[in-house]
């Protein structure tokens, strides 16, 4: 990449597997230049030699947002471009940037990378917040008790949902007996068996779309449901010493995929009851 008055700085792929505007979609979509070349982003002021970054966005951002502007901004000043030559497209699996046959074959027969799962975040009909969590989590960023120990805070790492294993993001929104006596009652709700992923990005990525494309409104809504209502309660429990039992906070969980049912249009039920006995495998296939 030379001047890059041919890049698009959110559309084209220049800065690693994903386009900007697929890493970071809350940013693209606070965006003023969302159609912008990174020529015209990456620029010289005023009696500067180098050039920086100047991204203009619509808003300002909130607190539980910044996290996300220092990620995108720590990986641009990484990738960005050191000459100032024309842009050339080079064929990235040779050292001379030449395609070839044979390197493109041996490509296709290697491993195929996993794509990151924002349809299964970003493309759920959920709260922003909620979803940026949900992204957070999947990146494994969360203040969970290791993050925070990690930064230098001292303090006691243990789970406060179980008190029985220490605090980290897997733990706590996946593997915890509180998370899982969520994340089991949906299942049996929709007659799934299902075998709790290792990391948040899989049990993401493999929750998406189980019932097909069509069918799984309110199942895609679940992953969302749970894990916010886990950080919910974990937060109630530290901050202000209130606690749920597992079954009332099933019943509080449950109340969420409802109500944004309902807005959605996912459900004609009027009730929670009836909402849920809609759920069976039955009506769901």
């Amino acid at each position: 990449m030379g001047n890059s008055n041919k890049v698009q700085f959110w559309y084209d792929k220049w800065s690693g597997d994903y386009a900007l505007k697929d890493r970071f979609p809350l940013l693209f979509q606070c965006s003023r230049d969302r159609e912008a070349f990174i020529d015209s982003v990456y620029t010289r002021s005023s009696g500067v030699e180098t050039r920086e970054w100047h991204l203009r966005f619509v808003r300002n951002f909130n607190d539980w947002e910044v996290d996300v502007v220092a990620s995108l901004f720590n990986l641009i000043h990484s990738k960005s471009p050191v000459h100032e030559s024309n842009d050339e497209i080079k064929w990235s699996l040779k050292k001379n940037g030449m395609f070839d046959i044979g390197s493109f074959y041996h490509a296709i027969q290697g491993k195929v990378s996993k794509g990151f799962p924002w349809k299964g975040i970003w493309g759920v009909k959920a709260p922003r917040r909620v979803a940026f969590f949900v992204w957070t989590a999947a990146l494994g960023k969360i203040l969970t008790c290791d993050n925070l120990r990690r930064r230098g805070f001292v303090m006691v790492g243990w789970c406060c949902l179980c008190r029985c294993n220490g605090e980290n993001v897997v733990h706590l929104l996946l593997h915890c007996p509180v998370a899982w006596a969520l994340w089991s009652f949906f299942c049996r709700l929709f007659g799934v068996d299902w075998v709790i992923s290792s990391c948040v990005l899989d049990q993401v990525a493999s929750w998406r779309n189980w019932f097909g494309k069509h069918n799984s409104e309110v199942w895609n809504l679940v992953p969302s449901c749970v894990m916010w209502s886990v950080w919910q309660e974990r937060n109630k429990r530290i901050f202000e010493d209130v606690e749920l039992s597992v079954d009332k906070l099933i019943e509080s969980c449950m109340g969420s995929p409802f109500e944004r049912s309902k807005a959605w249009g996912f459900t004609t039920s009027l009730s929670i009851g009836g909402f849920l006995d809609s759920l069976n495998p039955s009506n769901m296939l």
